[in-house]
């Protein structure tokens, strides 16, 4: 089977860790499917993009490990598609059931979707509730000797539908009632089938709610919609004794699925399917499910949900305790193929180094497979660019491979938004020179190494942390040092780093923001799993898809979601500019503002004779470019911050639509002064500061030339000044 691993004729060798950011000393797993041939493993650490005229890559250091070597290849399947499983300690003898549920199906154009299915041995479903296209179908027993008992659906997608039925003596039964807007529409239906033999007690072997499983356990016949507390009864009918009532307004915030018959039968949820999602009792008066979680009783299930690949681990590596923190990947080579799986080794309290880059890896995670080059998002995209949009073998392959997963950017099968994005599969485009679509350049993780590469060109030792690092450790990590500097893209920080970076300012701390659009969404993490995070896209702000209002609670911590700006967290606050403008048409280079030649910033232009400020660069020929944030003293922009440089744009730059309140015309850069990039310095009381540049597009210019030109001057004069206060 090669549903997830060819690439044309050719099978794809793909790969995943079983951690992203380890401390020295520790163990990574490394889990890999590749064609039943060897294939060679070597650990390498990743430095800065090397360049050499137009051709650029970044650096591979080779370091030695035991791990390394040669490996036997194997296929590993990937099998998504959410559900929850009950695996009973104790299930009493049956020969009569029942069950009751209500259901949202939301694509109903599939052969068959599993609701509820109680299995009394690993392979046979006892009998299952499924919906087969537009056929509400009650199945008992199995193969060929299956009775069943259909009835017509209808038009009934999205609508919720409430279902009864099951086994007597006599036979098997099935009705079902659709809710509408109002009374007058409700409706039923009821159908009775006879069966002339008499059941055999039986012991369940397992339940499962919204998929059913094959012979090795992966999920089939995958249901896409809500499922509002399911129950399984002795008999169908009024009377009968529960054997379970699954309760899911109870643990939200948990993979568990609740029994509330007293007989302890609870599940465990596989593949991360949506809760904190309305229910068929929600009556709109009310958009937290804390206020009253009976309303919020419904688990979104999708056909497209992987959260845990589950693949078995095929070498293992541990690094030793003096390895230095960097960016590291183990490099699989087959044939003619080439798969880097990234790493980051954290620093130690040893170390001597007083500069941190902090890496950006939510947003990494958050991108992760992204579909966007094509859908709706793509074709829009395409008139605020500069370049037609070229997808490459990884775009399409992660297209033609839908088994790999979604991005948090993506919709999924039925049309509704994704939620939660999850290392715990093969990321094909956390890639060290994957060039993306969206600009044919890198960006993310791949553009990151020109900030890197910038740190280390300027003879400065550095450490490196990621997002879960900073959310683990907070302000315990930063103290350590006296600078901090982003990535280019820090999009997607957790309310604990946020809280972290504020301390870290408070107490005298420098930052560098060196990207744009960064601190905008609110992001946690699913416990103490900081390989999944949760992201709801709220109902206003740059978004891909829309939250219901009454769904914007995020399901792991409860809080609410959407923009920080829009719970009085706005970048403005602290890092002075926020996110204003977007396109991605030629990028812009800065002009001085009247500020920038005051004295007391003349330290910033040491060795720069230039009034125009990053009119190059290797990400859409400019600095100010791609996603940009400006300051606003009226919105938020502290009095004492200083906007040393602004930019102007070209009409593919449109404003962000938090920053404007209705559609007007003319509202593009050459006639929008608002839709620009500001870069702000801003001195902190405690003796720190913070320089924030206001543009995803500043790495790729902080490069141009071999890191020598005026914007890396500039931010390397602000590094060294941060550096001398401390």
């Amino acid at each position: 089977m090669c549903g997830s691993v060819c690439r044309g004729n050719t099978v794809k060798i793909l790969g995943y860790s079983s951690h992203v950011s380890i401390q020295p000393g520790g163990t990574i797993d490394f889990k890999v499917s590749a064609a039943q041939a060897p294939y060679s493993v070597e650990f390498v650490r990743l430095h800065g993009v090397a360049i050499n005229g137009d051709d650029q890559s970044v650096r591979e250091e080779s370091i030695g490990n035991a791990a390394a070597g040669l490996y036997q290849g194997r296929l590993q399947d990937l099998a998504p598609g959410s559900y929850a499983i009950v695996v009973p300690a104790f299930f009493p003898l049956i020969s009569t059931f029942g069950f009751e549920v209500w259901v949202q199906p939301t694509l109903k154009d599939r052969e068959c979707q599993t609701i509820l299915a109680v299995a009394t041995d690993r392979t046979t479903a006892s009998w299952s509730l499924v919906i087969a296209r537009d056929q509400l179908e009650l199945r008992v027993g199995g193969g060929e000797d299956a009775r069943v008992l259909s009835m017509n659906l209808d038009d009934h997608e999205g609508k919720w539908i409430h279902i009864k039925g099951g086994r007597s003596d006599r036979g098997i039964a099935l009705e079902f009632a659709v809710d509408g807007l109002w009374p007058s529409q409700r409706f039923g239906q009821t159908r009775f089938l006879a069966l002339p033999d008499t059941p055999e007690p039986t012991r369940v072997d397992r339940i499962l709610i919204g998929s059913n499983l094959d012979e090795r356990d992966r999920p089939v016949d995958r249901f896409n919609g809500r499922i509002d507390n399911p129950s399984v009864l002795s008999a169908p009918g009024e009377g009968a004794r529960p054997i379970a009532s699954w309760d899911f307004a109870m643990g939200i915030d948990t993979r568990i699925v609740t029994d509330v018959s007293g007989n302890g039968l609870h599940g465990t949820l596989v593949n991360r399917p949506a809760r904190g999602v309305r229910g068929h009792l929600w009556k709109g008066t009310k958009v937290r499910y804390q206020e009253n979680p009976s309303e919020w009783s419904a688990i979104h299930f999708h056909e497209d949900d992987l959260n845990d690949a589950r693949w078995e681990t095929d070498f293992s590596a541990t690094f030793p305790e003096a390895t230095p923190s960097g960016i590291y990947a183990a490099k699989l080579t087959q044939g003619d193929q080439v798969e880097h799986l990234p790493f980051y080794i954290q620093p130690t309290e040893r170390s001597k180094n007083k500069v941190l880059f902090l890496a950006p890896t939510n947003t990494y995670l958050a991108y992760a497979n992204e579909h966007l080059g094509y859908g709706e998002r793509g074709e829009a995209h395409q008139k605020r660019m500069r370049d037609k949009v070229q997808l490459n073998e990884t775009d399409v392959f992660v297209h033609t491979h839908p088994e790999l997963g979604l991005s948090i950017y993506d919709r999924h099968a039925d049309g509704s938004g994704v939620m939660h994005s999850s290392w715990k599969r093969p990321v094909v485009n956390f890639s060290p020179n994957y060039i993306t679509w969206l600009n044919a350049a890198r960006r993310h993780f791949a553009a990151d190494f020109y900030i890197t590469g910038w740190l280390e060109k300027s003879g400065v030792g550095f450490d490196v942390a990621t997002d879960e690092d900073l959310h683990r450790m907070g302000l315990e990590l930063l103290a350590r040092y006296d600078v901090v500097v982003s990535g280019s893209h820090p999009e997607y920080p957790t309310s604990l780093e946020m809280d972290a970076l504020k301390a870290y300012a408070g107490q005298g701390g420098s930052l560098m923001y060196l990207g744009g659009n960064g601190w905008y969404w609110v992001t946690s993490y699913d416990g103490d799993d900081t390989m999944t995070l949760e992201c709801r896209r709220g109902y206003s702000g740059e978004r891909n898809w829309t939250s219901h209002p009454a769904e914007l609670m995020h399901a792991t911590t409860g809080e609410i979601g959407g923009l920080y700006s829009h719970r009085g967290q706005s970048s403005r606050l602290f890092f002075g500019v926020a996110s204003a403008g977007v396109g991605w048409g030629t990028a812009s280079g800065y002009s001085r503002t009247q500020d920038s030649y005051s004295p007391d910033l003349a330290f910033m232009f040491e060795g720069i004779g230039d009034e125009m400020i990053g009119d190059f660069g290797y990400v859409l020929g400019g600095a100010a470019g791609d996603e940009l944030d400006s300051a606003d003293f009226a919105a938020g922009t502290p009095g004492n911050a200083r906007v040393i440089l602004n930019s102007r744009h070209n009409d593919t730059y449109y404003p962000f639509l938090e920053s404007v309140t209705q559609v007007e015309p003319n509202v593009s850069g050459p006639n929008n002064p608002n839709v620009r990039s500001d870069v702000v310095f801003i001195e902190t009381g405690a003796g720190g500061g913070i320089f924030s540049v206001g543009s995803i597009c500043w790495a790729g210019s902080l490069a141009y030339d071999n890191y020598d030109n005026n914007v890396a001057t500039l931010t390397g004069n602000v590094l060294r000044h941060f550096l001398r206060k401390a």
